[in-house]
């Protein structure tokens, strides 16, 4: 019995979440076209910065600072890991306020396409420091998180994007999906999502630091 309450469960939990998909695909395309943009953008800044760019990089207010830290043994792995909670916490954060008005959508986007500059530009910095080390880190470690981390800060996005269209068109939302308590439900899931994408990093970057051998 138990197994097929778990098998209903799980289908149901897939039909939703291709529903989800087939209601919201344009506006995940407006948002993955922002990020590929802002990648083609990061990239272009950072085979075009000067020399001195890449000597301060870590100085730079960007999303790898930490991650270049950790590397040279400045922050411990606990430290690394908190700071990135605490910069998805202050992008989700935006993400929830901008959801409450039309007229602040564009900024969305431009968080959005931010994150993609700053993937690529980090990216090709990592590698123009670490060398072949950094080549290695980007492909195990940072791609694939921070294309996840993405992919949550875009479904933040799109739900809120939701909110705001439906809060133009409709005089009260209290009975949609987009209700103040279900856009709070869809944040708070991108957002533990997130952290667990962290504690995933977190994890594999233990063991190749100390059951593997350091990558870093």
């Amino acid at each position: 019995m138990g197994y097929f309450s778990s098998n209903r469960a799980i289908y149901g939990l897939r039909q939703q979440i291709k529903y989800h998909y087939n209601i919201n695909s344009g506006k995940y395309f407006l948002f993955c076209f922002c990020a590929i943009v802002g990648c083609a953008l990061g990239l272009f800044a950072a085979f075009n910065a000067p020399y001195e760019y890449v000597l301060v990089y870590s100085s730079l207010p960007v999303f790898q600072t930490n991650f270049f830290l950790l590397t040279t043994g400045q922050i411990t792995l606990t430290s690394y890991f908190i700071a990135n909670v605490f910069n998805a916490s202050v992008v989700f954060i935006a993400i929830f306020l901008l959801g409450w008005t039309i007229y602040t959508i564009p900024i969305l986007f431009v968080i959005v396409g931010y994150r993609g500059y700053a993937i690529a530009y980090d990216s090709v910095m990592l590698i123009a420091h670490l060398g072949t080390s950094g080549i290695v880190n980007l492909i195990i470690i940072v791609l694939p998180i921070n294309i996840l981390v993405l992919l949550m800060f875009i479904s933040g996005s799109v739900a809120s994007l939701n909110r705001c269209i439906l809060l133009r068109n409709t005089a009260s939302l209290s009975g949609t999906e987009c209700g103040i308590p279900f856009f709070v439900k869809r944040i708070l899931l991108v957002f533990a999502l997130t952290v667990a994408i962290y504690l995933v990093e977190m994890f594999i970057i233990f063991v190749l630091l100390f059951s593997v051998g350091a990558v870093l």
